[in-house]
């Protein structure tokens, strides 16, 4: 009798998390391009926050939040064989309240999101994060089920990625 009230009540948080909107997974939507693996993921209760380094270049690090959490996509190029310094992977981050309505930012107001672009490769001084500062992204949908298009571009390095859809549920 306990375990089934137990199941019972777990449902019914459940349920009622999702009638409040707030969000539990995130799940890709756009293609990956070929030779490539693509990943999304939802850092929940986290928070990033923005540093810089002794020369002065962009990084984060993520502390815990009740109000936020955090999406963070990957591109990793696929490398055939054991080629020294043919790594490629690029990554954007960013932070979304716990239970988001409608999102639209463009250019720097992206940067309410704490955005960042991230490129790694041998590429010598085209590695490293930056602000995302030129794009836009957009959220909406119901209180279940949300989609979300962010397109953007970072001038200062070469990119491969400049859009990505998904879904927030």
């Amino acid at each position: 009798m306990k375990k089934t009230l137990a199941i019972i009540s777990l449902f019914l948080l459940s349920c009622s998390a999702q009638k409040q909107g707030i969000v539990s997974s995130v799940s890709l939507k756009s293609d990956c391009p070929k030779n490539a693996q693509c990943t999304i993921e939802l850092i929940k209760n986290k928070g990033i926050v923005l540093k810089k380094d002794e020369f002065g270049r962009d990084y984060y690090e993520l502390a815990e939040s009740a109000a936020t959490n955090v999406i963070k996509y990957e591109f990793l190029r696929i490398v055939k064989g054991n080629i020294q310094d043919a790594g490629y992977r690029e990554e954007v981050i960013f932070e979304l309240e716990q239970n988001p309505d409608a999102v639209i930012l463009s250019d720097k107001t992206l940067q309410n999101s704490k955005m960042l672009y991230g490129r790694f490769c041998f590429c010598k001084g085209q590695t490293g994060y930056y602000k995302v500062e030129k794009g836009a992204l957009n959220i909406n949908g119901t209180n279940t089920e949300k989609t979300g298009l962010l397109e953007f571009e970072v001038p200062e390095v070469p990119q491969v990625i400049r859009s990505i859809a998904f879904t927030l549920k």
